[in-house]
């Protein structure tokens, strides 16, 4: 449950981290958009790869619950953060 329980908090602190920059690079890009029209288009994917990122902290945290709370979906939702977690980490990578 150990092991299950860290994997869960590296999941959570590493794509919060990365979200947050992301958001961080989207919300500047949105400030600066006045200075060319390419840093205007780069927005809207930013913003998507923020979202993308940050679904695998939302769904790590829920299941950071569900065990520590024994809550009978816990081990479903840890077969669902397995998977969204294999979905954007080939999503993200560079083709």
């Amino acid at each position: 449950m150990r092991a299950v329980q860290f994997v869960n908090w590296v999941i959570l602190l590493a794509s919060a981290s990365v979200a947050i920059v992301s958001g961080v690079v989207a919300l500047m890009l949105a400030v600066h958009s006045d200075l060319g029209a390419r840093i205007g288009a780069e927005i809207g994917p930013v913003l998507q790869r923020t979202v993308l990122v940050a679904l695998p902290a939302v769904i790590a945290a829920l299941a950071i619950d569900g065990i520590r709370r024994r809550r009978p979906w816990r081990w479903p939702l840890e077969v669902v953060l397995l998977v969204v977690s294999i979905l954007v980490t080939l999503a993200a990578a560079p083709a």
